[in-house]
């Protein structure tokens, strides 16, 4: 059997993701912290072009880090929920805020925000969420 085509195989090791930005390459979302209290801490969930989608809340404790994270299918990284006082791992529930560490139509906004993350992951899109760290010159309105 001959050999047609000399050129390397794209594999997993040699294989770059798109990068986010440009359009179509990937949903982007950006969430900034608002408010860290002793318990809670508050923040406000971005599109990559600035576009408000929702509040979130997360237990102070269970923070995740600053910097992207990936979002997977099997990701529990973004829930539903009304309060972070019973969260005993890294979650951040996604809704409308109320007082630190509680929010309302949480699963309206959950649902909402999967739509989107489900369309990109059919279109074979990379999801990736970008925490940026508190401004303490911030108000959180």
């Amino acid at each position: 059997m001959k050999r047609i085509c000399n050129k390397p195989i794209a594999t997993p090791t040699n294989y770059q993701t798109p990068p986010l930005g440009e359009a179509g390459r990937g949903l982007l979302l950006k969430l900034r912290r608002i408010r860290i209290r002793e318990k809670t801490c508050d923040g406000r969930l971005y599109a990559e072009d600035g576009t408000y989608i929702c509040d979130t809340a997360e237990a102070t404790p269970y923070m995740l880090a600053a910097g992207e994270h990936n979002i997977t299918p099997k990701s529990k990284l973004l829930s539903k929920g009304n309060g972070v006082y019973n969260l005993r791992c890294h979650r951040i529930l996604l809704g409308t805020y109320i007082v630190p560490g509680c929010l309302k139509h949480s699963a309206k906004a959950y649902d909402r925000l999967y739509q989107r993350i489900k369309k990109a992951r059919q279109r074979k899109k990379r999801v990736v969420l970008v925490i940026e760290e508190i401004m303490p010159s911030t108000p959180f309105r």
